[in-house]
């Protein structure tokens, strides 16, 4: 698959082993956008020979949101997957923080489904700032909840993860990443690498 970031193909290759092991059943790159805002006219008369016109001119632009995954858990291993993930209306008994995933629930479907935006670690840029406010208008509209996930994290010179809620030290690092993209040598990695099997056993 082709991708608009390596961010997005370390996702996938994470989410390539939760479906290996049936905690997801399915996923889709790039779902179907959201559609924020529409076209906003303004309308004047135009004089024209024998008649009058009405023009209409684009005073703002319509504008939509699509985020870069959408995947479903797997309602046959809640035991495990309802460990990952907390669902955005329930009363939790700890931190929401304690959980990697906050997870959305389609009545129509009657399942649980994740839509993750994801980003790296150094562009905190405008695409992050509009992401704050489009995350809000999401959930204001649709009462949808898009989660910005960070695969890995920057790891500083006295050991310090940026972020610490980075995906793979906190779940597990997919057998992909443990070697490089395109020469496949051993990867450094400088914090936690568990396996899945070794997180699915802890949980």
């Amino acid at each position: 698959m082709e991708f608009a970031s390596k961010e997005e193909k370390y996702f996938y290759w994470w989410l390539e082993e939760l479906i290996k092991h049936k905690l997801v059943t399915s996923f889709i790159y790039q779902p179907k956008p959201f559609i924020l805002s529409e076209t906003i006219n303004l309308s004047y008369k135009k004089a024209l020979a024998t008649k009058t016109k009405i023009i209409n001119v684009a005073l703002l632009q319509p504008h939509e949101y699509q985020a870069d995954f959408m995947f479903f858990w797997n309602p046959k291993v809640l035991k495990i997957t309802g460990k990952m993930y907390v669902y955005l209306n329930e009363v939790l008994l700890t931190s929401f923080k304690q959980y990697p995933f906050i997870a959305n629930y389609s009545k129509k479907k009657d399942c649980f489904y994740s839509l993750i935006d994801v980003k790296g670690t150094y562009n905190q840029n405008d695409a992050w700032r509009r992401f704050s406010i489009e995350q809000k208008w999401v959930y204001q509209n649709f009462n949808i909840y898009v989660q910005k996930i960070i695969t890995h994290p920057h790891v500083t010179k006295k050991g310090d993860l940026i972020p610490k809620n980075a995906l793979f030290p906190n779940t597990f690092v997919p057998d992909r990443f443990l070697t490089t993209d395109k020469s496949k040598k051993k990867r450094k990695i400088r914090y936690s690498s568990a396996s899945i099997k070794e997180y699915l056993k802890n949980l």
